[in-house]
């Protein structure tokens, strides 16, 4: 009986310092969801030197590889060579 008694206070007493510990929560300060800027990562325009625009979101590499490329206000752009190391060619 004794052995259980001191079980059930030490569950007590475990349970009590947790709750302690956890304290009331604090008062959110931010801004209201509606009111928080939205970002989101934006993919850099195409750069003539190392990216060229294809014809369509897909290009497929000389061994089946299927690489995306990125939209921009342009049209769709891929790095030139993102076959090189996959059997393929220079896209543009």
């Amino acid at each position: 009986m004794k052995k259980v008694l001191r079980r059930k206070t030490f569950v007590v007493m475990f349970s009590a310092f947790a709750l302690a510990a956890c304290g009331v929560p604090e008062e959110d300060t931010r801004a209201p969801l509606e009111e928080r800027p939205v970002s989101a990562q934006a993919y850099p325009d195409c750069n003539p030197a190392t990216d060229c625009i294809v014809d369509s979101p897909h290009v497929t590499c000389g061994d089946g590889v299927i690489m995306d490329a990125w939209s921009t206000p342009d049209g769709w752009c891929i790095n030139r060579d993102v076959c090189g190391r996959r059997g393929g060619y220079i896209v543009c």
